[in-house]
């Protein structure tokens, strides 16, 4: 165990001088920005910074050169965002929704790359520039790739010119097929569409880049659409026109393209064609429950029915009674108009522009239910019917519960009034199972929730009931300040065990809290010391002292059943704490005097006199008999070295290692507190705009990540012990032990160790004629950052002194011993003042030897 702690102390150590010693890496990001910088821009950072950049003689990949295009570049017209635009916009920011189908068609806008794969349709109108390609067999065999040329003519090398202007491909290929046929006798052909040729389009109005393009002769209006980068946030789907010659010769709506698949009207382009783009007129927003939340394009006159037809219509959770629809109203209002999207008069609505239809979303809630939790084999919701018990939803004791569940203490909270107020009832599983016919057989009602608790990770250990046990003094002001007890308890159910007591009552016990009035308090008591389960819990009517000892898991084998105290809570009647004194735990179990309970009893149960706890402590190394030994009340460390046959003859008694649990604790507690210092230095320090202060805070990550390393360091809650002197019968350096106590006695060691800013962490022999300066430079001398005035020695025993300033490198009086450490820390003013820094290395250094020393 100690040896993985030390394991992980040393990079945690090792990791903190490297936050402290070296500057800030370059983020990727900044790597290339600098690589996008001109070269005469990075030769001047480089020289700046200290940087040597590699010369261009380097193995850098140099960018390919770029092809050049035949076809020229379109001149596209560049255009201001207009005021649809903008309207457009701030409203999909403030919605969160896009127009429906702009990103389909969003793309960079480039020229036409010829495709020459692409089957050519029956009806494809052949012309200048297309290829023919003819194959020839039989009696000739040979192929001819023929040009149409400007006067729309094939020559044909053996049957001579042919027209073919106008027509369509397969009227080509019938034609020439025939004539074939007729003039070259004993010879048959093949004929397809070999390169097809290229015209210039226009793409105008509400287009991402206007202007003209050079296309495929196969182009359409919506792929000619594509090519010029989609449409502006202005331009209408729904509103597309094909112009030739002056003429509108076809309307697109592309609504019909993208949500029906109808190409219809998608037409083939002809050269010089425009394809125009209109503004957006009418859009609204649909949102909610439908498949498709998006802005909409509408005409006028669409109603609601086609407009949910176009959103996909709605989802399975939707609530289409209650739609609710916003409408611009006059004096720059808005009215909202209900719509029950299930009546075909309200679905006959017509839309207009601006309006905003939200399709709400159906309730969570359940009706007609039982909620099961806890600690069950099948928990959620069950149907509720009226007269169903609790043994109607448990059918066997052996399948329905988990193996640790309680089967004694089990509750029903139950909803009593509109405002949702609750009130709790106990009973017990087993015997409601067992039992059909008995009282704990409870009628469930509507929304009741049945909780089964586990009987794991409830007993608390000695220390913590000792805690729980409060004087009266305490208890009163408590009752002060129970809404933050609760709150508090329902914070730390959140890391309590799955199906504790403490993390399935907490929401109960806050629910009790918050709906107390001052004629009706919490019915809430608690229980302290020897029981099963000590705390808070909700009491039924008519609540026994008996419920209240079965919901804390009944008492420990220590209780003294005997005598215990009922303290009364406070009333107005009587507003001080008044003790009911003896009462027989005995006669309340056996239901021999029981009496009721109210809210804001306590009950505190007794542990028997002179009950002995096991109080153990832990030798090892060089001890003639190690292990764990049972404590006596009072003995001391020099009484339990005799029961162990004292040390052996290879131990040192001067390097003993001593811990105990309430000095580590204490530790534990001071290293968080130097993280939070550290924490808010950096943050402090991160925005320091001082330019002249070289910061330590170079690289925050990297110092936040190692202030969270040591937070999940243990400490080691070590106390300096002269072990010599008390086996030598010192009684002032002999004390008494405690529980958890921990000592090691390493085997002697003539050694000398040398650890922090140094140039290489050392151990040599022990040479009594040496000094501190000499151990250092036999290390290779101190590093620039060490902090020369702060070095200090940890001796074996766990005692640090530092040595004495000026020539204290020299003293006899301070001569190093065996075990000792030298420690050289950093100098923490070596790049600003961060004084928490010094504290918490030097907890660090000397956790480090002393783990160390118990390898």
């Amino acid at each position: 165990m100690f040896k993985g702690r030390f394991t992980f102390l040393a990079p945690l150590l090792l990791s903190l001088f490297t936050t402290l010693s070296f500057a800030q890496s370059p983020t990727p990001e900044q790597v290339r920005m600098f690589q996008n910088l001109p070269a005469d821009q990075q030769q001047a950072l480089a020289q700046q910074y200290g940087i040597s950049l590699p010369s261009s003689t380097s193995n850098r990949s140099q960018p390919l050169p770029t092809a050049e295009i035949n076809s020229p570049r379109p001149e596209v017209i560049e255009r201001l965002p207009s005021e649809q635009d903008l309207r457009d916009t701030n409203r999909s920011k403030e919605v969160g929704l896009k127009r429906f189908g702009l990103e389909l068609f969003a793309s960079s806008p480039s020229t036409f790359a010829p495709v020459s794969d692409v089957p050519v349709p029956s009806d494809y109108r052949v012309g200048p520039g297309d290829e023919l390609v003819i194959q020839l067999f039989g009696k000739e065999n040979r192929t001819h790739r023929l040009r149409v040329n400007r006067d729309g003519v094939v020559n044909f090398p053996a049957l001579g010119p042919i027209s073919v202007a106008g027509l369509s491909f397969s009227e080509v290929r019938t034609s020439l097929t025939q004539r074939v046929q007729e003039q070259m006798i004993g010879v048959r052909s093949d004929i397809t569409l070999g390169e097809l040729r290229t015209m210039q389009i226009f793409v105008m109005g509400e287009a991402y880049k206007p202007g003209a393009y050079t296309v495929s002769a196969l182009t359409t209006i919506s792929q000619a659409i594509y090519y010029s980068g989609g449409f502006s946030q202005s331009g209408a789907l729904r509103n597309i026109q094909l112009k030739r010659d002056g003429q509108v010769i076809r309307q697109l709506d592309l609504y019909d393209l993208l949500l029906k698949g109808d190409t219809s009207n998608d037409e083939r382009l002809m050269p010089g064609d425009v394809v125009w783009i209109a503004p957006v007129q009418h859009t609204i927003t649909v949102e909610g429950e439908v498949q498709r939340p998006a802005i909409y394009e509408v005409k006028p006159g669409e109603n609601y029915q086609a407009i949910l037809t176009i959103a996909g219509g709605l989802t399975a959770n939707a609530l289409p009674e209650q739609a609710r629809l916003r409408r611009l109203a006059s004096h720059g209002l808005q009215k909202v108009i209900t719509l029950d999207l299930t009546k075909p008069q309200e679905l006959a609505t017509s839309a207009v522009n601006g309006d905003a239809l939200t399709v709400s979303k159906r309730s969570n809630l359940i009706q007609r239910y039982i909620q099961l939790e806890g600690d069950i084999t099948q928990p959620g919701f069950v149907e509720w019917k009226p007269n169903k018990r609790i043994s109607d939803l448990f059918f066997s004791l052996e399948t329905a519960f988990n193996p640790t569940a309680d089967m004694y203490y089990a509750l029903v909270v139950r909803e009593i009034n509109q405002q949702r107020d609750i009130q709790v009832l106990q009973f017990s599983l087993a015997d409601a199972i067992l039992n059909p016919e008995g009282k704990n057989n409870l009628v469930l009602h509507n929304r009741d929730k049945v909780i089964v608790f586990s009987r794991e990770g409830g007993e608390l250990d000695d220390g913590a009931k000792s805690d729980m046990v409060k004087s009266f003094d305490q208890a009163k002001k408590e009752a002060q300040q129970d809404i933050q007890h609760e709150n508090q308890l329902l914070s730390e159910s959140k890391s309590a065990a799955p199906y504790s007591r403490k993390s399935l009552l907490a929401p109960v016990l806050l629910q009790l809290r918050q709906q107390a009035t001052y004629n009706n308090p919490a019915p809430i008591a608690e229980l302290i010391g020897e029981v099963k389960y000590p705390g808070r819990y909700p009491i039924s009517q008519n609540g026994q002292l008996s419920d209240l000892l079965m919901a804390a898991g009944g008492l420990t084998a220590n209780a003294y059943a005997e005598h215990a105290e009922l303290t009364r809570g406070p009333t107005r009647e009587a507003p001080q704490h008044s003790i009911l004194e003896n009462i027989n735990l005995h006669d309340v179990l056996k239901r021999r005097a029981d009496t009721l309970i109210y809210p804001r009893d306590r009950l505190n149960v007794f542990e028997q006199p002179g009950v002995n706890h096991e109080h153990t402590v832990v030798l090892k190394g060089e001890v003639k008999f190690p292990g764990i030994y049972t404590l006596r009340r009072g003995e001391t460390l020099s009484q339990l070295l005799e029961r162990a046959g004292g040390l052996t003859e290879f131990a040192h008694p001067q390097g003993a290692v001593f811990t105990r649990e309430a000095l580590r604790l204490q530790e534990q507690q001071l290293l968080a507190q130097y993280a939070a210092d550290m924490r808010r230095e950096v943050a402090k320090k991160t925005f320091n705009v001082d330019s002249r202060v070289s910061s330590v805070i170079n690289d925050p990550d990297k110092t936040l990540a190692f202030i969270e390393e040591a937070t999940k360091y243990r400490a080691l809650g070590r106390m300096v012990v002269q072990l010599d002197q008390i086996i030598d019968g010192n009684a002032s350096a002999n004390f008494m032990l405690e529980d958890g106590d921990f000592l090691f006695v390493p085997t002697y060691r003539n050694t000398i160790s040398i650890m922090g800013e140094v140039q290489m962490g050392i151990t040599y022999l022990l040479d009594p004629s040496l000094t501190v300066k000499d151990y250092i430079n036999k290390a290779g001398g101190m590093k620039k950052q060490a902090d020369d005035d702060r070095i200090f020695v940890v001796r074996a025993d766990g005692s640090v002194f530092k040595p004495s300033t000026g020539f204290w490198f020299g003293r006899r009086n301070e001569a190093l011993k065996a075990g000792d450490t030298i420690v050289v820390p950093v100098d923490t003013d070596y790049r600003d003042a961060l004084n928490v820094w010094t504290a918490a290395t030097q907890i660090l250094y000397q956790t480090g030897v002393a783990v160390n020393a118990l390898k």
